[in-house]
């Protein structure tokens, strides 16, 4: 693996936890992202980039 891909998978990783816990939680996007501090176009990029 090219190390430079190493903290993008790190991060990548981390957002696959987030979005698992917001879909576990039952809230919206707009309430998940508000209660966290998460801007809501950041979460749905790596919703987005998520396999």
């Amino acid at each position: 693996m090219n190390p430079r891909t190493i903290p993008h998978q790190v991060r990548l990783t981390n957002w696959a936890h987030i979005i698992a816990e917001r879909a576990s939680s039952g809230m919206s996007v707009r309430t998940f992202c508000a209660e966290k501090h998460i801007n809501e176009k950041t979460y749905y990029h790596w919703q987005h980039l998520g396999p």
